[in-house]
């Protein structure tokens, strides 16, 4: 039977594994996938530079860089991934790309 505390808070069910939350858990005050946007956004560096940026997007402006991955070749490390004040995304790389390198950049929308 579940404890008194998982009424309030259902990951405090000792008849849970820790972290486990079931499907009844999130309901409607849950953030769920109509909720929540994001978006993959596609970044060349071109060969000989050493940063590359998306086009401008008033879609992304206060949101949040989760992830990136490359899609193609990846010839230097990623130095630094920014999200720009106007919704551009600019990758920046440790040093000058021998030949275009290509990545994804994963984005959640304000």
């Amino acid at each position: 039977m579940p404890s008194e505390a998982s009424k309030y808070i259902p990951f405090l069910d000792p008849n849970r594994e820790a972290g486990q939350f079931m499907r009844e858990d999130i309901r409607d005050r849950a953030v769920t996938k109509s909720k929540i946007g994001f978006t993959s956004v596609a970044i060349t560096v071109a060969a000989a530079t050493t940063s590359g940026s998306s086009a401008a997007d008033s879609t992304l402006v206060g949101g949040e860089i989760v992830g990136i991955y490359p899609t193609g070749n990846q010839d230097q490390l990623v130095d630094n991934v920014v999200l720009n004040a106007d919704g551009s995304i600019t990758v920046t790389l440790a040093a000058a790309a021998t030949a275009a390198n290509t990545f994804n950049v994963f984005v959640l929308k304000p």
